[in-house]
């Protein structure tokens, strides 16, 4: 657990960075959740009205609202991501294929992929009437190290239609998918923004960056998470997603695993840390330790639901099980989420 004068030269630092305010600094102990039956987890999402977790021991389950397995799959394959669609149906990816599953009639139904050898799905994403998959493609360049290509795969699950978008230049493969506002956001060395319809994209780097990492948005902006070069600053930033312009940047001192937001806050997640930012402009508002008795926490997965932040923890060996974690009251009050005038 971090002293005070820890936790006060935290904010201090920050409020020194661009786009930092006031902020304090809190200890929370979240509420647990095992999930102790599945292997290494690595997925979880929301669907409106159930939670979904892949592991690596091709399972996808379901849980109830006491966060019990309530439906149970076994498919044949290495579990990768998984992406909530319409009508209670998921999409999950292993690295060549692309399952539907029904949450209503617990059908599982295949779908084909890009399926090259030399390309393993990443990220997916499933909105309207398309899912999307990016593949990060191994590219021989002569070297003994690999490079790889990000493709974009559009499929129409209804037709079976297929489409494919070519993205980064070569570099690192992207693996995270963001939709918002008829787009789709892909992130890797540079970041590459896809209009659904058209297929018509534009691709850019925010300057001072390395790598762009987990996305998050809520009704106004598109956060990226990115680092500098390494090792370098660590970054949220804000962007107007009809524009592609940066509208604010904050910098942080710890890596950050995982972000997400909503029309109040964005919250970064950092190991054993999380971040609290005005959702309007990045400032920072609030520092939150995580009580040092959870000895290592890990955000596997990040939303906010029913209030709470949660954090889908995957195992850390030792003894340390996949994990749900809730944190509760975990929005600043209006004192320490004001802004210097």
């Amino acid at each position: 657990m971090y002293s005070k004068l820890t936790s006060f030269a935290v904010c201090a630092w920050l409020v020194a960075s661009p786009g930092a305010g006031l902020c304090d600094t809190i200890t929370i102990t979240p509420t647990i959740h095992s999930l102790d039956s599945l292997a290494l987890m690595t997925g979880m999402v929301f669907d409106g009205t159930s939670i979904w977790v892949a592991d690596i021991n091709k399972q996808v389950v379901r849980l109830n609202a006491n966060y019990a397995i309530a439906q149970h799959f076994h498919l044949d394959g290495d579990i990768g991501a998984l992406a909530p669609g319409s009508g209670h149906t998921i999409y999950v990816t292993d690295p060549k294929t692309l399952w539907q599953i029904s949450r209503d009639g617990g059908a599982v139904k295949k779908i084909p992929a890009l399926g090259m050898n030399n390309c393993n799905q990443e990220g997916i994403a499933a909105d309207g009437p398309f899912v999307w998959v990016v593949n990060a493609c191994e590219v021989d360049n002569g070297s003994t190290n690999s490079v790889f290509s990000s493709l974009l795969l559009r499929i129409n699950p209804q037709t079976g239609e297929r489409n494919l978008v070519t993205l980064a230049t070569i570099g690192s493969g992207s693996n995270l998918l963001l939709i918002n506002q008829g787009k789709v956001w892909v992130n890797g060395d540079d970041c590459s923004v896809v209009d659904a319809n058209t297929l018509e994209f534009k691709t850019f780097k925010p300057s001072a960056t390395a790598w762009v990492g987990p996305m998050a948005a809520n009704t106004q902006k598109v956060f990226l998470s990115a680092e500098g070069p390494d090792p370098g600053p660590q970054f949220v930033i804000a962007f107007d997603p009809a524009t592609l312009t940066e509208t604010a940047r904050t910098t942080l001192d710890l890596p950050l695993e995982n972000i997400t937001a909503d029309d109040q806050n964005v919250v970064a997640f950092a190991e054993n840390r999380i971040y609290v930012l005005s959702a309007s402009d990045l400032t920072l508002q609030r520092v939150i330790n995580i009580d040092s008795s959870l000895i290592q926490t890990h955000a596997q997965a990040m939303f906010i639901h029913n209030g709470d932040i949660l954090v889908g923890d995957d195992e850390l060996g030792a003894g340390i099980p996949n994990r749900i974690l809730l944190f509760h009251d975990w929005r600043p009050t209006a004192t320490s989420a004001a802004a210097p005038k």
